[in-house]
């Protein structure tokens, strides 16, 4: 068994893979975004010295969006309602 991750430009394709499906040729498989997570952790990995750890990584993470969501984005936030 292979395991390819194919990227469908038109819904012909998507129709052929979905007649090899029903033959017993193929599998589609629902992709999970904790293996897709997994992966890219994979590849990060092994592109480095110096490895991060879950903790570091999530971290890392949490940081970054607490910078993102503790800046007000909205210009009602910014400045005050008018009075009725």
């Amino acid at each position: 068994m292979e395991v390819v991750r194919v990227k469908l430009k038109d819904r012909k394709a998507k129709a052929a893979l979905k007649r090899l499906q029903e033959n017993g040729t193929l599998e589609i498989v629902a992709p999970s975004p904790d293996q897709d997570l997994a992966d890219l952790m994979r590849l990060v990995r092994k592109s480095v010295a110096k490895k991060l750890t879950a903790a570091e990584v999530a971290s890392e993470c949490n940081a970054v969006r607490r910078d993102l969501f503790e800046k007000s984005r909205h210009a009602a936030s910014r400045k005050a309602q008018a009075r009725r």
